[in-house]
């Protein structure tokens, strides 16, 4: 009886090794779940990145082809474009124009080719000859 009793306190090696086995696998199946998840979330946010790039290069091209859309209809580069406002007197009379948004284009230069704007460091910078003989004009 005493054989009996010790032969079933001994455990079999192979029952020990299928026990192990079965928890390797369960813990590799983890790994590769957990594994497969964050090749997806990577792939997802690098398709987001993907598309951020593409954004802003088509957001880069609009801008060029609106300057040169503008170039074009402007003229040589040496005029000079501005809202409608511009022609305001103050903020009252800029309130009173139909479409203050609206651009116009200007040329800086006179038929002459010499600039409206003329250098004056005493008086502060930049004097544009137009405004100066309009302001001479009115009493």
């Amino acid at each position: 009886m005493h054989r009996s009793a010790l032969h079933s306190q001994t455990t079999d090696p192979r029952g020990f090794a299928l026990v192990v086995s079965v928890m390797l696998l369960v813990l590799i199946s983890l790994l590769a779940v957990a594994m497969t998840g964050l090749a997806s979330i990577e792939l997802r946010r690098s398709g987001s990145a993907d598309h951020l790039t593409t954004a802003r290069d088509n957001a880069r091209l609009a801008l060029m082809q609106a300057l040169a859309q503008l170039q074009k209809t402007a003229g040589p580069d040496q005029r000079i474009t501005a809202s409608a406002e511009l022609l305001a007197k103050d903020d009252k009379e800029a309130e009173t124009f139909a479409n203050p948004h609206w651009t116009g284009v200007w040329r800086s230069t006179q038929a002459d080719g010499t600039s409206f704007f003329t250098r004056n460091d005493t008086a502060g910078g930049l004097s544009d000859l137009r405004y100066a003989v309009r302001n001479a004009v009115e009493p």
